[in-house]
């Protein structure tokens, strides 16, 4: 009997233990969760346990097609249990869009997304790469572009336009993943940039390197950021790129000054674009906002 009650009083050890570790991590998971349920979007970090997942924040840009409307764009897919959107447009708009709730019964990879403003689709099948459709905000189109967050680091952008001080306008927007750049003044990589024109976006991701008298030595790779005293800084010069035609471009900013790839002060960045259908050529500038 003394056997028995001892064996019991093992057994009962062992699943209270089991028990209490399991809701140990379940503790420390949802208390991850719960701590950013009421914070809002813009201001979360992304759920490193979804990393590897369609779930979590996405962050990038909006911008019209035909004009030169832009502003920034946060992808909440599950990230703190939650399915949420939201646009901070240049003006000062401020647009939260809610999950249309049939999306969650098909259980697929594409989400509707509904405001009284507008709607648009998201495609996550590939979550580095996902597809926006049907973008509408006051009945009009726009396009967006954005990149997902990962290992607790939220990606950051900045908006943008261009103009040749002719017809030739439309808006030039970079994107980070938060990535830091090897070389350089402890600034990010630069993952994307997101040209809008002509009812399209277009968007580049790979980079030449370049030298910078202002930093002697080592060629740069193109990186943007935020630094005390010089916010909104931009160093990417003797880029290449193509949007929908070769364009040559070349942005140095900070601090609400402009400089050239030899550190001189300049008013604006610059770019070439070339016609693919008829090669004119068109010179213009870039303002970053």
């Amino acid at each position: 009997m003394k056997k028995l009650n001892l064996l019991l009083l093992i057994m009962s050890i062992v699943f209270f233990t089991n028990c209490s570790q399991e809701q140990m991590v379940e503790t420390e998971t949802n208390s991850n969760l719960e701590y950013n349920l009421e914070t809002p979007i813009n201001v979360q970090l992304p759920n490193t346990n979804y990393d590897n997942s369609e779930k979590g924040l996405y962050h990038g840009v909006i911008a019209s097609g035909i004009n030169q409307r832009r502003g920034k764009i946060w992808l909440n897919i599950s990230n703190n249990k939650h399915y949420s959107a939201y646009f901070e447009m240049v003006n000062g708009d401020k647009i939260t869009y809610q999950l249309d709730s049939e999306s969650l019964n098909f259980k697929s990879s594409i989400y509707n997304f509904i405001s009284d403003k507008g709607s648009f689709t998201v495609n996550l099948n590939d979550y580095n790469q996902p597809v926006f459709s049907n973008i509408t905000l006051d009945n009009e189109e726009f396009f967006a572009k954005v990149v997902k967050g990962k290992n607790s680091r939220m990606p950051f952008s900045f908006t943008g336009t261009f103009t040749d001080n002719g017809s030739f306008n439309g808006t030039w927007n970079l994107i980070s993943t938060g990535v830091l750049a090897p070389i350089g003044f402890g600034y990010e990589l630069i993952d994307s940039a997101v040209v809008s024109f002509n009812g399209n976006m277009y968007s580049a991701s790979t980079f030449n390197t370049f030298n910078y008298p202002c930093f002697p030595g080592t060629p740069l790779n193109a990186q943007m950021g935020d630094l005390s005293g010089n916010p909104n800084a931009v160093i990417s010069h003797s880029q290449t790129s193509n949007f929908s035609g070769t364009t040559s471009w070349d942005i140095g900013a900070g601090g609400g000054l402009y400089y050239n790839d030899a550190c001189g002060v300049v008013s604006s960045g610059t770019f070439s674009w070339t016609n693919p259908g008829n090669g004119n050529v068109k010179n213009g500038f870039i303002y970053m906002d």
